[in-house]
């Protein structure tokens, strides 16, 4: 993963918008199967503390254990007493899997108290945003509409913020639009997924890292 920009409470002083930005230096990733790491988020203080923590559901969890994961990612926020002290995002698996209504009813059984962020896989186009957002909105009373100038319809802004996965050449192209989704706080890059279709090999070596620097470039000007 790779945080690019990340959207904070926004201020207003008369007409004017102030956007505050506050970049991560650390995310640690943990499957939501692994109920030994799940515990050991709890020992977790002080400078061994990452900024942020991404439980996963996705391609960290086996089908097999999915409904296992889940569970577990209640249990965590349930018991965990200094949850609010850390910076959660929670990665659901995408919307065509048979496991996303699942993972979204999973997300509202814990709500906003602890969930700092969702994080949508597969994210193509603007409308992936917004299909997430419209079924938090109509399973939960948290989400608001409001009037979009820039289209011809409304848009609806989650109750819980989103951090699509920008994993593809067509997500790269279309990180503009999808980044101006207003329920978006930040955007997460799967240098993996990207590095494979782009046929540039595994990540880790200069050269899979020297073919991607033109698709970080196209995110850091357009974002």
């Amino acid at each position: 993963f790779l945080y690019l920009c990340r959207k904070c409470s926004s201020t207003s002083s008369g007409n004017t918008e102030l956007l505050i930005s506050q970049p991560f230096r650390s995310l640690l990733y943990v499957p939501a199967s692994n109920t030994r790491a799940l515990e050991k988020l709890s020992t977790l203080q002080g400078s061994n503390q990452p900024d942020g923590i991404i439980l996963d559901l996705e391609d960290g969890v086996i089908p097999a254990a999915k409904d296992a994961a889940r569970q577990n990612l209640v249990h965590y926020f349930e018991r965990d007493p200094n949850k609010k002290d850390r910076f959660h995002i929670v990665r659901i698996n995408s919307v065509s899997t048979p496991w996303f209504a699942e993972d979204v009813s999973a997300i509202l059984q814990i709500g906003n108290d602890g969930i700092d962020g969702i994080s949508l896989p597969k994210v193509e186009k603007w409308d992936d945003v917004e299909f997430l957002s419209r079924v938090l909105h109509e399973q939960s009373d948290g989400a608001v509409e409001c009037d979009d100038t820039n289209s011809t319809g409304s848009v609806t802004i989650s109750p819980i913020p989103i951090w699509p996965m920008i994993e593809t050449p067509r997500a790269i192209l279309s990180s503009l639009s999808i980044s101006s989704h207003p329920s978006i706080h930040g955007l997460l890059l799967g240098t993996n997924d990207l590095a494979k279709d782009l046929n540039l090999g595994k990540c880790g070596n200069n050269s899979t890292r020297e073919g991607l620097v033109t698709s970080l470039q196209k995110i850091s000007i357009w974002v």
